[in-house]
C-alpha cells in the first residue's frame, strides 16, 4: 500500500477537476480545505438557497454548476489550488470488477492515494477481482 501525502490535506482547498481547456468542472466526491474556506462558505450558502426554494433536485450536477459559477468569479483563488485530475481518482473504480493484476494495482496506487469507489456494489463479489483483493487486504 502506498503512503498518502500528508501535505495533501494541508492545502487551502482541494477539489478533483477536469483538465479541459474549455471548461473547469470540479468533482464533489472528495473535498478538503482549511476550516471556513471562503469559497466553500459561499457554495454552502448557494446550496442552502437552492434548497430553500426547491424540494427536489432539478439537475444532478447542480453542485458542479455552482462551483463553475464560483470559478468564474473567484478564478484567482481557484488557480492557486493544485490540479488533481478527476480521472486519476476513478482508476481504481474502473478496475474493481476486473481480474486482479498486481502490476496495474501498484500503478494505480502509486499515482494517487485517494480513490472514488462506488456505492453501487454487486451482490456477488467475484473472487480474484480488484474489489475482492481490496476487501481481503483491508478487512
Amino acid at each position: 500500500m502506498t503512503k498518502y501525502n500528508k501535505n495533501f490535506f494541508r492545502k487551502d482547498l482541494i477539489l478533483f477537476q477536469s483538465t479541459s481547456k474549455k471548461h473547469k468542472i470540479f468533482s464533489n466526491w472528495f473535498i478538503t480545505s482549511e476550516k471556513n474556506n471562503p469559497i466553500l462558505r459561499i457554495l454552502l450558502n448557494l446550496l442552502y438557497e437552492y434548497w430553500r426554494i426547491n424540494n427536489k433536485i432539478t439537475n444532478y450536477f447542480i453542485f458542479h454548476h455552482f462551483l463553475s459559477i464560483l470559478y468564474i468569479k473567484y478564478n484567482k483563488d481557484f488557480n492557486k489550488m493544485p490540479i488533481y485530475s478527476r480521472n486519476l481518482g476513478h482508476l481504481m473504480q474502473r478496475s474493481l470488477f476486473k481480474p486482479f493484476n498486481q502490476l496495474i494495482y501498484n500503478q494505480i496506487i502509486n499515482k494517487i492515494s485517494i480513490h472514488k469507489l462506488t456505492y453501487k456494489l454487486k451482490n456477488n463479489i467475484t473472487k480474484g477481482s480488484f474489489y475482492h483483493h481490496i476487501l481481503q487486504a483491508y478487512n
